[in-house]
């Protein structure tokens, strides 16, 4: 497979990705593998993406597609600076702002596996 170009980010320098508001993310997995081919891979994403709502009070989660080597979401920010806690995680938690979300929905995949598309 021949490697990709060094790619541009599409956000806006100066927009704050923390506001309310509806956001496309894509997040493709390291060198395009097929790692979402396994059933386990992508039943994990699809359980990690659901949990978000356990994390997250300020979102609403719009469709979640996952492919074999890259997954496609909406998510829909509410309203800002509101966060609940799930058992199990850290209090003082931030609410959800664009680029702290990868973390959270892959936290169930290996992070090696998975990068974001800027």
């Amino acid at each position: 497979m021949t490697p990709h170009p060094e790619r541009k980010t599409m956000r806006l320098a100066s927009y704050d990705y923390s506001l309310p508001g509806a956001y496309f993310v894509t997040a493709c997995t390291k060198n395009r593998e097929l790692f979402f081919d396994a059933l386990d891979a992508k039943l994990a994403v699809e359980l990690a993406w659901h949990s978000l709502l356990d994390i997250f009070a300020n979102i609403e989660l719009g469709q979640l597609v996952v492919m074999s080597d890259h997954i496609h979401c909406i998510v829909w920010i509410m309203e800002e600076g509101s966060y609940r806690l799930h058992p199990g995680t850290m209090s003082g938690r931030p609410s959800i702002q664009i680029p702290n979300l990868r973390p959270s929905v892959t936290s169930s995949v290996p992070s090696k596996q998975l990068r974001q598309r800027g």
